[in-house]
């Protein structure tokens, strides 16, 4: 039968139809390169991901998207102070939050040994009293409309110690309709924020010793 309909064919049906065979064959072709190329970007950013000496790493908001549209219609005057004072509320809310990935700066930052270590500490969401004034910051930023919002506070790392970190949060263009991806890059600023306070502490005992210094001693 395959022959006959075969043989009834004209010489330019026969062709019209190799040639739409071999359009079929270039336009797979082109998306095995696209998808090729795509591949390899894929992998280039992810090795510049995991190789950047900046601590990276990236979470999904989107459990807790539906919650802040809620909130955004409430009559709220002051979204800190409203988040600061429903703190069952908010530790609900940071556990609805998924971490996705990090780098290996982030785990070098908390002084981690491994990367499966980070991860079973990441994943914890207990909140210190700083983190969880960190936290109701971005909330509060988030549920404005910002995109982007800038906290720190300290943190203590896998060896005890503890480390004042800046971290800068923001939700890429392509994820500001579902919070499916929230992207932290974090500094460390224990260094400064020692110095920064040991001249508070030194200009604050100056100013002290001046004020209960007898009025004889400027004269």
């Amino acid at each position: 039968m395959a022959e006959l309909s075969l043989a009834r064919k004209t010489k330019a049906e026969l062709i019209e139809e190799v040639e739409t065979l071999k359009r079929g064959l270039r336009a797979l072709a082109t998306d095995l390169d696209k998808q090729d190329v795509a591949r390899a970007d894929a992998d280039r950013l992810q090795h510049l991901y995991d190789q950047s000496p900046i601590a990276i790493w990236d979470e999904d908001w989107s459990g807790i998207r539906p919650t802040i549209e809620e909130i955004r219609l409430q009559p709220i005057k002051d979204l800190e102070v409203y988040f600061k004072e429903r703190p069952e509320y908010v530790r609900w809310l940071a556990g609805k939050t998924l971490l996705l990935d990090f780098n290996q700066a982030t785990a070098d930052l908390y002084r981690a040994r491994n990367r499966d270590g980070y991860w079973a500490r990441a994943t914890d969401k207990f909140l210190t009293p700083e983190e969880y004034d960190a936290f109701c910051e971005a909330l509060a930023a988030f549920t404005r409309g910002d995109q982007s919002v800038v906290v720190a506070c300290w943190k203590c790392a896998f060896d005890g110690e503890w480390i004042y970190l800046r971290d800068t949060i923001a939700i890429p263009s392509a994820h500001r309709e579902d919070w499916s991806c929230v992207v932290h890059t974090v500094e460390d600023h224990t260094a400064r924020k020692r110095a920064e306070d040991a001249l508070e502490e030194s200009e604050a005992c100056l100013t002290s010793l001046m004020d209960n210094a007898p009025a004889e001693i400027f004269l």
